[in-house]
């Protein structure tokens, strides 16, 4: 839906699928993707495809130019280079959640309770934290550091070292800053 002047209208309407997972800004345009993997670009004035990645995106990001997209299965992500896509990274049988770009890196969570690391200067990807939890659900920037969600903890990492910030006893589905703080919306403990 879109908000214009006080009311909720359509802004896309996909035929093959209404299930719309994720939004992202990259490179002046808006980004959608669904639950079957298509993913849509908007300019301001029309919708297109841009692919069908086959499974589920559960996460955009805008880093380095690119656009990533990460899938709902074999832990992959994808980019976007204004052209084309492309597999960047497979992790494994596990999903990629949560995208995040922090300190000139691009960060994953996964279904495995890793995060991991995109060194653009050597164009590889690296564990960057496993945490004890089962599934890393989001992840966000607040007050220079990166805090990941997860279930039932949330982990925060300051450039150098993870380390466990608080035990929330509920899944973080996704993470905000507004107005000073860091906000959590989780799966049974409402924000």
């Amino acid at each position: 839906p879109l908000w214009v002047d006080g009311t909720w209208g359509t802004a896309l309407a996909d035929a093959a699928q209404t299930d719309f997972r994720v939004l992202a800004r990259h490179q002046g345009s808006l980004w959608g993707a669904t639950a079957t993997g298509r993913v849509w670009s908007y300019d301001g004035a029309v919708w297109g495809l841009s692919t069908n990645l086959g499974q589920p995106v559960l996460a955009l990001e805008s880093f380095g130019g690119k656009l990533y997209a990460g899938l709902n299965a074999n832990g992959q992500v994808h980019s976007y280079n204004g052209v084309s896509w492309s597999l960047e990274a497979s992790f494994g049988a596990v999903a990629v959640r949560a995208l995040k770009s922090y300190g000139g890196r691009l960060y994953a969570g996964d279904g495995a309770g890793r995060v991991w690391g995109y060194e653009p200067t050597k164009s590889e990807w690296f564990l960057s934290f496993q945490s004890t939890s089962a599934v890393v659900e989001s992840l966000a920037v607040y007050d220079g550091r990166l805090f990941a969600g997860a279930n039932p903890n949330v982990y925060v990492f300051n450039g150098s070292t993870w380390t466990a910030a608080f035990a929330v006893g509920a899944a973080v589905n996704a993470m905000a800053a507004y107005d000073g703080k860091l906000y959590a919306a989780t799966n049974n403990s409402g924000i």
